[in-house]
């Protein structure tokens, strides 16, 4: 007989295939329809100029890997960090993200240099690197975030299915900060929620006729340290994009 999937225990190391496995095939086919489509004039192929350079070395292996995940707003990231803040119109972009791949560009390869060809695309693939991992490890807290929360290791588990086959998944595996935003914010929450408490009050309400009614409030109540922690956590998130601030509703 076939397993029931409602009924089927989800681990986290589940989780990490699956969020995997769902980087790899969107990788695989952001690389195969940037090779059939041709590309409109995007900012990456003005500002970046990686196709100039494709068949300079072993780029031309590089190139197709690079170029599906570096539209847009990733050429402000990228510019950001190898340049810093040069224009005016890069500090929309906060610079949590962008010395992320420069630090993870200059660990592995101390004397890269952003101004050649190799070391915009280490930066690059630097950039990649950061948001695969991240979107791996927010699938396994947003999964350890709904299960603490609901209750339902079902409910997070399709939760994470669901996270993994958003329509807006190119942006998080691309050089954007959607994956890492994304990590630091579910760890806020799972951070706040672990030290939490659920309590249960009473009040008794007399109505305009005298009649008194019982009502019972649900809630949680956060540890001191938890809330500390989270907020030093939002913080990080805010230092990743400006909407950040907006967490401290939490």
């Amino acid at each position: 007989k076939g397993k029931s999937y409602s009924n089927m225990k989800i681990s986290s190391w589940d989780v990490v295939k699956i969020s995997v496995t769902s980087r790899v095939c969107l990788i695989s086919l952001g690389i195969l329809f940037d090779y059939l489509i041709r590309d409109y004039d995007s900012s990456n192929s003005i500002a970046l100029n990686f196709r100039e350079h494709e068949f300079e070395g072993h780029h031309h292996l590089v190139t197709p890997v690079v170029t599906p995940f570096t539209k847009w707003d990733a050429a402000f990231f990228l510019k950001i960090a190898y340049n810093h803040y040069e224009f005016e119109k890069n500090h929309a972009f906060f610079p949590m993200y962008p010395q992320l791949i420069k630090f993870l560009a200059h660990t592995f390869l101390p004397e890269v240099s952003a101004q050649s060809t190799a070391g915009l695309y280490f930066y690059a693939l630097s950039g990649i690197f950061i948001s695969f991992v991240c979107f791996v490890l927010s699938s396994v807290i947003l999964f350890k975030l709904t299960k603490l929360v609901l209750g339902d290791e079902d409910l997070a588990g399709k939760t994470v299915l669901l996270f993994n086959l958003s329509p807006s998944n190119i942006f998080l595996t691309s050089v954007y900060t959607t994956s890492i935003f994304s990590l630091v914010s579910f760890m806020g929450m799972y951070i706040l929620f672990t030290e939490s408490s659920k309590v249960i009050a009473t009040r008794v309400v007399t109505n305009s006729e005298g009649a008194e009614t019982l009502m019972t409030y649900r809630y949680r109540k956060f540890s001191k340290m938890s809330m500390f922690l989270a907020a030093l956590t939002f913080g990080l998130a805010t230092a990743v994009r400006s909407n950040g601030f907006f967490l401290q509703v939490f």
